[in-house]
C-alpha cells in the first residue's frame, strides 16, 4: 500500500482558524494523475483528533483518498472558547471544511464523503442531510438523537439532576448572562472501558483535553436529533457500524437511526465490542473489521 504525509493545515470557519491533518497518498502525483476523492472525519464529543482521529485517515491515504481530519472550534489546536459545545456550530464548522477539501489540489470536489465517529456521526449526519456536496457517510458507533444517547449514559436520579442543573442554569443564564459550568464526567459519565481507556492512554491528563463544558452546551445537546433529518440523506448513500455490547453509544442509537434512513444503507454489527474497541488504538483487529466495510462502501459509493 502506498503511505501517507500528514500535512498541518489550517481554514476558517465563522471567524475562527480550525487546525486540521491533510493526508494524501504519496504516490500521487499532480502531473500524471486523476483527481481523487476526499473524506472529512468528525471526531466523538471530546473531539480527540491527536489521539482518537489518526488511524483511519491513513488508512484512507493509503487507499487513495485525500482525507482531512480537524480540531472543532473550541477544541484542540483549533481557536474558539474551550468548554462551548454547539452541535450546529459544529455542523458549520463541517461545511467549511467540505469547502475547504474542495480547494485542496487533487481532490475531486464532485466526491466527497463525510466519516463520524461516536458523537462525530450525530455531525456527520446532520450535515449529510443539508449538504449536497456530501456524496456519502459513514456513522461509526454514532450518537444519532441527543437526549436519548445522554438518557442511556445516566441513571435515573442522575439523568433527572442533570436535566435539573441544566435548567436552573439556563434560567440564570437568561436573567443574568453567567454561565455555569459542568464537568465532562457530569454529562458523558466513563464506564469502565472508557475510565481505562483515559488512564491508559494519557489523555485525561492531556493539556488539549476540554475538561469542562457550559451548560448550554447541554442545553444544545437535548435540542440536537439528526435522526429526524436523517431521511432526507437519500439516495446517497449510508453505513451505519455499531458495537454490540456498546456501553457509551447503546446499540440502539444505531437500530433507530437505520430505520430512519432510506436506500440506498448498510448496518454492521461489530460482535463483542465495546465502544473503544471501533478505534485502532484499543483494538486493531476489530477495528480493521470496521475498515474493511468503510472501504468497501466508500469504493462502491464515492
Amino acid at each position: 500500500m502506498d503511505e501517507f504525509i500528514p500535512e498541518e493545515v489550517r481554514f476558517f470557519s465563522a471567524g475562527c482558524w480550525l487546525a486540521g491533518y491533510l493526508y494524501r497518498p504519496v504516490s500521487w502525483d499532480p502531473r500524471r494523475d486523476e483527481a481523487l476523492p476526499g473524506v472529512v472525519l468528525l471526531q466523538g464529543y471530546s473531539s480527540l483528533r491527536h489521539i482518537h482521529g489518526l488511524e483511519v485517515p491513513r488508512l484512507l491515504a493509503e487507499e487513495g483518498y485525500i482525507a482531512l481530519s480537524f480540531d472543532h472550534r473550541g477544541f484542540g489546536k483549533s481557536d474558539g472558547d474551550r468548554g462551548r459545545v454547539r452541535p450546529l456550530e459544529q455542523a458549520q464548522d463541517t461545511h467549511d471544511a467540505i469547502t475547504y477539501l474542495q480547494t485542496v489540489e487533487g481532490v475531486d470536489p464532485e466526491r466527497i464523503a463525510l466519516y463520524g465517529s461516536s458523537f462525530g456521526g450525530a455531525n456527520a449526519l446532520w450535515v449529510a442531510a443539508f449538504d449536497p456536496r456530501v456524496k456519502a457517510v459513514v456513522s461509526n458507533a454514532g450518537v444519532h438523537d441527543g437526549p436519548r444517547w445522554l438518557e442511556t449514559l445516566h441513571g435515573e436520579e442522575s439523568w433527572s439532576k442533570l436535566r435539573q442543573d441544566v435548567g436552573s442554569a439556563a434560567r440564570l443564564r437568561v436573567r443574568t448572562g453567567a454561565p455555569t459550568w459542568i464537568s465532562y464526567p457530569e454529562i458523558v459519565p466513563g464506564d469502565e472501558q472508557a475510565k481505562r481507556v483515559a488512564q491508559e492512554h494519557g489523555y485525561a491528563n492531556d493539556p488539549l483535553f476540554v475538561h469542562t463544558y457550559d451548560a448550554e452546551a447541554v442545553e444544545h445537546l437535548l435540542r440536537y436529533r439528526p435522526e429526524w433529518v436523517a431521511n432526507r440523506i437519500a439516495p446517497r448513500a449510508a453505513l451505519i457500524v455499531y458495537a454490540e455490547f456498546d456501553s457509551i453509544v447503546s446499540p440502539s442509537e444505531a437500530l433507530a437511526v437505520y430505520s430512519a434512513l432510506g436506500e440506498p444503507k448498510r448496518l454492521v454489527k461489530l460482535p463483542q465490542a465495546n465502544h473503544y474497541d471501533v478505534y485502532h488504538f484499543i483494538n486493531s483487529e476489530l477495528a480493521d473489521r470496521a475498515f474493511t466495510e468503510v472501504r468497501t462502501f466508500l469504493s462502491e459509493h464515492l
